[in-house]
């Protein structure tokens, strides 16, 4: 990828956990490191650009670890989107709550057996975490959370050691995005926006596989599947995110991975 044209406007959509911050055993130490908080910061400034910020996380702990005003949030995979004249929740997410309360219910009287487990309710979703799972026991678990997930009538998620419940039907971040290219391509009067999205969960893969010809995909880490280019990890995001902060019309060169 060259050098953009004059007037081109970039809607930039990124992940944040395996993304812009590390993986880590448990995800409540997930921190943004300042370095890049300030590069996001600088990139959020420029007016042709339009940075969001799309989790699994709650739209609360997106924000709170992010901490950046005038930017797009997207939290739940998408399920609530807030930022600057943009809030949005997805119909299914209001009717789910007491459905994701019933079942955050039951989960957590049969937990018990599952050392290491741990839920997480996010309002519109719901996590079970199981980083901290024997392997030998993840199997059982998963049968626990997919008889739970039936009777609920919600739907599941899988991500990297931890499945989300979700409102029926509901299948990544793919819809939000497509929302966000409405948002930001309306009043572009004609001029081209280029997207870059970049993750490296299955939840992104989704993306990668719906919109792949509409936007430049970015795969961190792990295999580039059906993402257009792939960064060996997150210094590299940071490194690509860093160059094109220096100079929007200047993004450097990216390579297709083998």
């Amino acid at each position: 990828m060259g050098a953009l044209r004059s007037g081109t406007r970039v809607l930039l959509v990124l992940d944040f956990d395996g993304t812009l911050t590390p993986i880590v055993r448990r995800p409540d130490a997930a921190r943004l490191h300042p370095a890049v908080r300030q590069t996001l910061r600088r990139l959020a400034a420029d007016r042709r650009v339009r940075l969001a910020i799309v989790s699994g996380r709650s739209l609360a702990d997106l924000r709170r670890r992010v901490g950046l005003p005038g930017i797009v949030y997207g939290g739940c995979h998408g399920l609530e989107l807030r930022g600057p004249a943009l809030r949005y929740t997805h119909p299914g997410a209001r009717s789910a709550r007491a459905r994701l309360r019933a079942a955050a219910a039951r989960l957590a009287a049969g937990l018990g057996g599952y050392p290491g487990a741990r839920l997480e309710p996010k309002g519109c979703a719901l996590a079970v975490h199981y980083r901290g799972v024997p392997s030998r026991a993840v199997r059982r678990l998963r049968r626990v959370v997919g008889r739970v997930a039936r009777e609920a009538r919600l739907g599941i998620l899988p991500g990297k050691r931890v499945w989300d419940l979700v409102p029926p039907g509901r299948r990544g971040k793919a819809p939000a995005l497509r929302r966000l290219l409405r948002e930001f391509r309306a009043p572009a009067g004609g001029r081209r926006v280029l997207t870059l999205y970049a993750g490296d969960d299955a939840t992104d893969a989704d993306v990668f596989r719906a919109l792949g010809p509409r936007i430049l995909g970015v795969q961190v880490g792990g295999r580039r599947g059906l993402a257009a280019y792939r960064l060996p990890g997150v210094p590299a995001l940071h490194t690509l995110l860093r160059r094109l902060a220096d100079t929007v019309e200047g993004v450097p060169r990216l390579r297709p991975s083998r």
